[in-house]
């Protein structure tokens, strides 16, 4: 009887030792497994797809290169709030969505800023959005046919904002169509202006669309008088002021 229990105590004993060393075995193998997943960057659920949605602009590797992504590491691991984050940094970022869809895909939606101007600054030119965010600098692209502003934004804040605000009134009058340039001048706040096809128009602050309208009328009048024309003020209430070329011996008429 004594023998059996010893024998039986063996056999547990045994069996204990054996479990014990498989567990440790694979508690080691689990280990290395997890550190050189770390060290490769590779976890549960690797990104293997990318897909973004709503870019124009920018493409597909710019925006991978923005938002700092790496494929193969854990879709898990990914922070959304992150990516919103240096996407958003991009000036041509407006909004973003980030969606995670298993097990490997993460889908990414942009709003991207619409070019809306183009600023002419001490000879460089960049493409602005509506609220006057500069975009980008144009280098040896094509230029898109914009409203052009010739200022600077960082010396006279005030009048590039207004031009911004013209330029929207210039575009729902319809002043592109049918035109070879249009240039807003925006040295000074009170002395915005106006290039039409090479005519100068004063403008000013404020009120933009009703003295569009005004320049309008003007601009049938002459046409059909065939005048040559120094420019137009439009800076005052009610009035506008129409300025021949002094060498052809014409009053200014009002």
């Amino acid at each position: 009887m004594k023998v059996r229990k010893k024998r039986s105590r063996f056999v547990i004993s045994q069996l204990i030792i054996r479990v014990m060393i498989v567990l440790c075995i694979f508690i080691l193998i689990t280990s290395v497994f997890f550190v050189l997943n770390k060290k490769r960057k590779v976890g549960l659920l690797p990104l293997k797809q990318i897909v973004f949605i709503g870019n124009k602009h920018l493409s597909d590797s710019e925006l991978t290169q923005i938002a700092g992504i790496k494929r193969d590491v854990s879709l898990i691991s990914i922070s959304n709030v992150s990516i919103c984050k240096k996407l958003l940094s991009s000036p041509w970022i407006k909004a973003v969505k980030v969606r995670k869809e298993l097990p490997y895909k993460l889908t990414i939606i942009v709003k991207e800023a619409e070019p809306f101007a183009i600023l002419d600054m001490r000879d460089k030119f960049f493409l602005v959005d509506e609220e006057g965010n500069l975009l980008e600098e144009l280098k040896g692209r094509s230029v898109p046919f914009l409203p052009v502003i010739a200022g600077d934004p960082y010396k006279e804040k005030d009048a590039f904002l207004e031009a911004i605000q013209l330029a929207k009134a210039v575009k729902k009058k319809g002043f592109m169509d049918n035109r070879e340039s249009v240039e807003i001048i925006a040295d000074k706040l009170n002395e915005l202006s106006l290039v039409v096809d090479g005519l100068h128009v004063k403008i000013g602050p404020y009120d933009y669309e009703n003295k569009l309208d005004h320049f309008l009328q003007l601009e049938s009048f002459i046409k059909s008088e065939d005048m040559n024309i120094e420019y137009v003020d439009l800076r005052f209430k009610k009035r506008a002021y129409v300025k021949p070329v002094i060498n052809e011996g014409k009053s200014e008429k009002q």
